[in-house]
């Protein structure tokens, strides 16, 4: 329920730029940046629903607005969400035009990102390749080089960041980020959290042997989470679960008092992400070399130089379980995979024995307090 009104909470904001800065007499070149701003968003904010709800209620304006709108289809809202992720695209500037003062911005790369995600989601392969090939050959993205330092907070907003969530260090949890306080291990020193979002041996299993993104995704028996805490190994007994904790956003971060109310970003959209759609893309139109070579570059940052490890995929490989594979791997812990799963139909055969129910086709329930107060919405099957 927080999720739904969070991002419906966006949608309105959203939607009062949308019907509203038409009107006023400002700077175009202003006008044009904020118009994209809020179409990126209000697609940002519905394809969360989306992928979570299915079809949802499209709430397009706030100027005599249906109180009570029924559910959309799926159609109609990824239709919808396309629709202002291409006006994005066209009002946004590229990354690079924006002054260091403005960086962190929604811009034309990150519009144009997420809309070849939804292709994805609805298997428009070719469009999905083409819009990714977009972003890649705009040269405004690279991957960062150094993997185990590309989650640190001086290093937010770097080359690879399409789109990020920006915070403020300090300040209310509306503006700071609280992330690595709900997932930094409970015990050790003073300096804890309370240790969500912990994995499991299955996908530190999934990391080949020497794969150095592990140290920097999982935090393990004996691991130093940060000089801070240099004096207190990882404790398995601190993560009682499974025995590991969350990495990313963790290790080698500095939280002082401010773990509740943290500086660093959010990434939600990293380049790292672009080429492996675009790779899944590529594969599904059947250009294999293409598919095979972003995939491996991937592999290359992970390696950093590394003989040895990670040998490069072969067109004669498996391609699909090489980009489910790194796909796993390289966004570890950063929300994608139980989306990715339902995509690929492979929840089922991946998460049945934990309890998945094929009848719900992988979405949430919608919140009852909405259904109380709207007769309607339909509540998604299986609940």
């Amino acid at each position: 329920s927080t999720l739904w009104g969070e991002f419906y909470k966006g949608v309105y904001r959203t939607n009062l730029v949308l019907d509203n800065v038409p009107a006023i007499s400002m700077d175009q070149e202003v006008k044009n940046r904020t118009m994209g701003e809020a179409h990126f968003l209000r697609a940002y904010y519905y394809y969360n629903l989306a992928i979570r709800f299915g079809g949802v209620p499209l709430v397009k304006t706030t100027v005599n607005a249906d109180k009570t709108p029924s559910r959309s289809t799926i159609g109609e809202t990824w239709s919808f969400i396309e629709e202002d992720l291409k006006n994005a695209a066209e009002l946004l500037p590229l990354k690079s035009n924006y002054s260091a003062t403005e960086i962190g911005r929604a811009d034309k790369g990150a519009a144009q990102s997420l809309l070849g995600m939804v292709f994805l989601f609805h298997e428009n392969w070719q469009d999905a390749f083409d819009i990714f090939k977009t972003v890649i050959d705009s040269g405004e993205y690279s991957l960062f080089p150094d993997f185990a330092n590309m989650f640190k907070p001086e290093n937010d907003n770097g080359v690879e960041s399409v789109f990020e969530t920006q915070a403020k260090g300090g300040e209310s949890a509306d503006y700071s980020n609280g992330f690595n306080f709900w997932v930094r291990p409970r015990n050790g020193s003073t300096i804890f959290g309370l240790g969500f979002d912990m994995p499991t041996q299955n996908l530190v299993d999934e990391f080949e042997a020497g794969d150095p993104r592990l140290k920097y995704t999982v935090i393990r028996q004996g691991d130093i989470i940060s000089d801070e805490v240099k004096d207190f190994p990882f404790q398995a007994a601190w993560a009682a679960e499974t025995g590991m904790n969350c990495g990313k956003y963790v290790v080698g971060v500095t939280v002082g008092n401010l773990a509740e109310r943290h500086e660093q970003n959010m990434k939600n959209i990293r380049y790292a992400e672009v080429l492996l759609g675009y790779a899944e893309a590529a594969f599904r139109i059947g250009n294999k070399p293409e598919a095979v070579a972003k995939i491996n570059m991937v592999r290359a940052r992970a390696r950093g130089g590394a003989q040895g490890i990670l040998p490069d995929v072969k067109t004669s490989d498996d391609i699909f379980a090489a980009i489910v594979h790194e796909r796993r791997v390289e966004l570890a812990l950063e929300g994608k995979r139980y989306f990715d799963l339902v995509r690929w139909n492979l929840a089922e055969q991946k998460l049945g024995p934990l309890g998945y129910q094929s009848a719900r086709k992988g979405l949430y329930p919608i919140p009852q307090t909405e259904m109380d107060v709207n007769p309607n919405l339909e509540q998604n099957q299986g609940y």
